[in-house]
Parts: C-alpha cells; sequence; structure tokens
C-alpha cells in the first residue's frame, strides 16, 4: 500500500495476527507466537485409470489430505525448544519430520503478488465482508466463543476468488 512518502509498503497477514493477538485475548498470557506449516501425506491411489473421470478422482483423494498422517512440520528455527517439544509432542511427529525454517513459509506464493507500480497488474478490489453480527462488536473474544466466525469470513473470501 504507498505511503505519504510515495514509498509501497507490505504486510503479511501473519504480522496482523501477531500485531492483535494481546487485543484479541486480552486476559490471557501470551508467551509465543510462531509460524508453522504442517504437510499431510496424500497419497493418490486411483485403482482404474480407464474408467469414471480422472478428475472426480483426484477430487475424492485430495480431500483425504486433511486426515493424513502428518509428514513435515516446518517451523520458525526462532521457536523456543518447550515450544516446539510441545507440538512435536502434540501432533505425534517424529524426529524426521521436523525442519527448521523462517518465520514466513511458502514465498512462492509471491509470483501471484500485483505489481505496485503497474496497474493492468493489480487485482479488483473486493467489496468489504459485511456480517451483522460482528459490525456492532465490542469484545472479539465473546463472540468468537460463542461461533466460529473466522471460518465463515475464509469461506466468504475465498468465495470471491
Amino acid at each position: 500500500m504507498p505511503s505519504s512518502n510515495g514509498e509501497t509498503n507490505v504486510i503479511f497477514i501473519d504480522d496482523v495476527i501477531r500485531t492483535g493477538l494481546a487485543e484479541m485475548f486480552s486476559g490471557f498470557d501470551i508467551v509465543e507466537v510462531r509460524s508453522v506449516k504442517l504437510t499431510r501425506d496424500a497419497e493418490l491411489y486411483i485403482d482404474d485409470e480407464f474408467t469414471g473421470s480422472i478428475l472426480d478422482k483426484i477430487k475424492k483423494n485430495l480431500t483425504k489430505r486433511s486426515t493424513g498422517v502428518p509428514s513435515r512440520f516446518l517451523y520458525d528455527e526462532d521457536m523456543s525448544k518447550s515450544f516446539l517439544k510441545f507440538l512435536k509432542e502434540s501432533i505425534s511427529l517424529s524426529k524426521e519430520d521436523l525442519v527448521a525454517g523462517a518465520k514466513y513459509h511458502n514465498f512462492s506464493d509471491f509470483m501471484n503478488f500485483p505489481h505496485p507500480f503497474i496497474k493492468a497488474l493489480e487485482y479488483e478490489l473486493l467489496r468489504p465482508a459485511v456480517n451483522s453480527e460482528l459490525s456492532s462488536v465490542r469484545n472479539i473474544q465473546d463472540i468468537i466463543s460463542k461461533k466460529d466466525f473466522l471460518r465463515i469470513i475464509l469461506m466468504i473470501l475465498l468465495s470471491r476468488l
């Protein structure tokens, strides 16, 4: 986003979340915030590749990704050893599954990043997603504890892509 001095600045959604955590979870002690990326085993088994739609078979197999066995856990190398141990045990990871990385993962996403100086390369601006239940909220924690709004908001945003 262009600043008052003409420079273009970019902020990662991770940083927006990190900045607002204390406010969103007031009353809690936030000890550590780190980025991780969990990859699950998603073997594609296409028994009979000559009958039926190959696309349907791939779609059916891809739905199993969320339940596959964890196979790679990329984590921020600055993560404390105690937090890493906690996550490793909680997700039932082996030492071989752990891969130290940086604060941000998946920079290949920048290949589709809009260029700030060429209008033709910019994405069309989206209308704000308005939710009547969230518009008058004073304490986000109270409303989130009653309903999973994050999932609703993500579904709205994904439907616009």
